[in-house]
């Protein structure tokens, strides 16, 4: 036996804290050819292992659950012990999506599965209660037990997602239903838009009777016998444009999302056990809440052909697979120390273009603080002088004030000596 072990000492157990962080970035890994190497291979089967029994044993138990609600929904009157069992079920099954939203936060809601859930359970809990209160509304309990049972048999088949075979079916359905967007979008309209044309050439009937000839144009021949003429050349133009173009469009489109699934099966496969080992573990976290410890190397085990040559290319493999992987993250490395590079560069420039804005508005600030600085001492200056030139007329005044006043004390005094 050849035995090759990675360098890097972890706990292994999958409800670890290192097993948590690792699923979480193979999680979100793009890159195809990191799910091809051995030892991913290997650590996610070996997490797989650990979680496998426990995601069969939740399988049976949303069995056990669906078939007695789908039960619950035929019964026309009321049962206490079947509402009792599907509200104790619908009420432990929303307590587990709790305690996924508090453990995965953001990335809960990624997962299109787990919308599901969010509706399924609460409407069912609703759906009972109201029916034990006596809500007699038909019509409104046909339409929420459709829903309860259409989303409940969604997520029943999500969780065959477990077993291989239909592991690779369902991503190719989820494959095709995303690629078909547009072309949903196109048909809709089609449809719409002759149904409207329908209307117009025989106003007898009400819209949605078109509506459903121009949905039903999609599967087969319509009835066209009380039909004139210009209605007969809209109903073959729509036979022609739903049967033979967008059908044979469709046909591709789904053919291409099966080629597209087939060529990434092995990024496929890893991600959706990756997103159930995740789930798993949210519950054995709250189940079990000793951790045992499971540090150590992740050992592999090979067995060696018996000529050297063969050793040699084994070899050989093996280390050109481990220089692939360190060129992996050497390149990857290297993008990212470039972008923040790139980003420290463009922060730098921003920084000194607003530091040279900063510094010229400062600087007219200063040279316009000191051109009012200037013009404020010339006027100082100006003020001055006039007050010196107001000091020197008022002391010409003064001094001829004085003089007067003189002159005028002086003269009645000789007047009188005079007499």
């Amino acid at each position: 036996m050849d035995f090759r072990t990675n360098i890097i000492n972890l706990d292994y157990n999958v409800l670890s804290n290192d097993m948590d962080k690792t699923v979480r970035c193979l999680s979100k890994q793009k890159n195809e050819e990191v799910f091809k190497t051995t030892l991913i291979i290997d650590l996610i089967n070996h997490l797989w292992d650990q979680t496998h029994l426990f995601l069969q044993i939740n399988f049976l138990l949303f069995s056990a659950y669906v078939i007695a609600l789908s039960v619950y929904l035929s019964f026309e009157d009321r049962t206490l012990p079947y509402e009792t069992v599907i509200l104790a079920c619908a009420g432990a099954f929303s307590f587990a999506e709790g305690l996924q939203i508090a453990n995965l936060k953001q990335d809960y809601f990624k997962d299109p599965w787990n919308w599901i859930d969010i509706v399924f359970h609460p409407l069912t809990i609703a759906y009972v209660i109201a029916r034990m209160l006596g809500t007699e509304d038909e019509l409104v309990r046909a339409w929420i037990s459709t829903i309860i049972l259409l989303f409940g048999y969604l997520r029943w088949i999500s969780y065959l997602r477990i077993f291989k075979p239909t592991r690779n079916l369902i991503q190719v359905v989820v494959t095709v239903v995303n690629d078909m967007k547009s072309f949903i979008i196109i048909i809709a309209l089609i449809i719409i838009g002759f149904s409207f044309i329908f209307l117009v050439f025989n106003r007898g009937r009400l819209y949605g009777y078109y509506l459903y000839n121009s949905y039903g144009s999609l599967y087969g021949p319509v009835d066209d016998d009380d039909s004139s003429s210009s209605e007969k050349f809209f109903i073959a133009l729509i036979a022609f444009l739903l049967n033979v173009i967008l059908l044979n469009l469709l046909i591709s489109i789904m053919g291409d999302s099966y080629a597209k699934v087939l060529e990434k099966r092995i990024k496929t496969d890893s991600l959706t056990r990756l997103d159930m080992i995740s789930e798993a573990t949210t519950f054995l976290r709250f189940l079990r809440r000793k951790k045992a410890l499971n540090r150590g190397f992740l050992v592999l085990c090979e067995s060696l052909n018996s000529t050297g040559d063969d050793d040699d290319d084994n070899a050989g493999d093996e280390w050109e697979e481990r220089i692939a992987i360190l060129k992996n993250l050497l390149r990857q490395s290297e993008d990212s120390a470039q972008k923040e590079m790139k980003a420290l560069q463009h922060n730098l420039t921003r920084t000194e273009e607003k530091r040279k804005d900063n510094e010229e508005k400062l600087q007219q600030k200063v040279s316009s603080l000191e051109a009012e600085l200037e013009k404020m001492r010339k006027e100082q200056e100006k003020a001055r002088e006039e007050q010196e030139k107001q000091n020197e007329k008022t002391n010409e005044i003064l001094a001829l004030l004085t003089e007067m006043r003189q002159k005028l004390i002086g003269q009645p005094q000789n007047k009188v000596l005079q007499n």
